[in-house]
């Protein structure tokens, strides 16, 4: 049962989302969405549609093999909405490694993970025309979407968890956000977020913890604000209760960039097993390499 103090929390939540929302579209003629088909990305979609029902498209992007479109065509069905889909291969992500490495200015493979889908998605909002583009970052951290949080409740350490997301939002904002900004920007687009308006990141800070992850007899609910947010906005059980897919494993990225290394080390070092050379340690190594020869070669892309 929800009680009343927490449903009050939800409508709050709406309107301070809906209000972010609103004023990052105040001055885009031609936008789109980033979308995973995920709980976060579909909560935009509605406020987005509810405030420009003639807004742009959805946009996803990932390898042949991606959870994440799949679950975006479905989504997009769901809610009616046009989705654009731009798919890559290994060659093309192999091809664009030294211009993201270059934007990014970053070796780490997290990083460069979640800048490869982002680039392709970017790409093809340009195609399109788009000068506005919204994503849905700053969600988890800010509502407890990670599965450490989970684990921490579970172990006890609840106490634990806030500072954990404490943690994660510093380098999101630090970090994470300014490699995303840099790969659209690179696509003279403009990146949007509307979970990091000022108010609803002040009021994510104040809620309670039982809003964020919260332990039932069951199982842990993560992100429970959010969830109880997307059934306020109708949305369906299918949305609502869809598990968290990190956008490096839901687009493929993170397989793409292993087969990548593990090809690199089969030239370099044959002896190495392809487990190995999967390695984030080789990953990482790999990268580095990569970024050498291209500041060698003075390539530019």
């Amino acid at each position: 049962m929800v009680d009343s103090a927490f449903e009050a929390c939800t409508i709050e939540l709406r309107k301070l989302l809906s209000q972010g929302t609103r004023r990052c579209l105040a001055s885009a003629e031609q936008l789109a969405l980033l979308f995973s088909g995920g709980l976060d990305s579909s909560i935009l979609a509605v406020l987005v549609s509810s405030i420009r029902p003639t807004s742009g498209p959805l946009i996803v992007a990932g390898s042949n093999a991606a959870k994440d479109i799949q679950a975006a065509r479905q989504a997009a069905t769901t809610l009616g909405l046009p989705l654009e889909v731009r798919r890559f291969t290994l060659i093309e992500v192999a091809e664009a490694l030294p211009p993201i490495l270059t934007t990014i200015g970053s070796t780490d493979v997290l990083q460069v993970s979640l800048a490869i889908p982002l680039y392709f998605a970017a790409s093809r909002a340009h195609e399109l025309g788009v000068r506005v583009l919204l994503s849905g970052q700053g969600a988890d951290e800010l509502f407890g979407g990670y599965a450490r949080y989970e684990r921490l409740v579970l172990q006890g350490e609840v106490q634990s968890v806030n500072a954990e997301m404490e943690t994660d939002f510093r380098k999101l904002i630090q970090t994470t956000l300014p490699c995303q900004q840099a790969i659209v920007e690179r696509q003279a687009i403009h990146l949007v977020t509307p979970y990091l308006d000022g108010p609803v990141i002040a009021f994510a800070q104040n809620l309670p913890l039982h809003c964020k992850p919260l332990r039932t007899d069951h199982a842990i609910v993560r992100k429970r604000i959010l969830r109880n947010l997307a059934v306020n906005l109708k949305l369906p059980a299918t949305i609502a209760d869809a598990p968290k897919r990190a956008a490096q494993y839901g687009s493929g990225a993170a397989r793409v960039l292993a087969e990548l290394a593990s090809s690199y080390w089969h030239q370099w070092e044959p002896g190495l097993s392809a487990q190995e050379s999967r390695t984030q340690a080789r990953i990482r190594q790999f990268l580095v390499a990569l970024k050498e020869k291209e500041l060698r070669t003075g390539g530019t892309t």
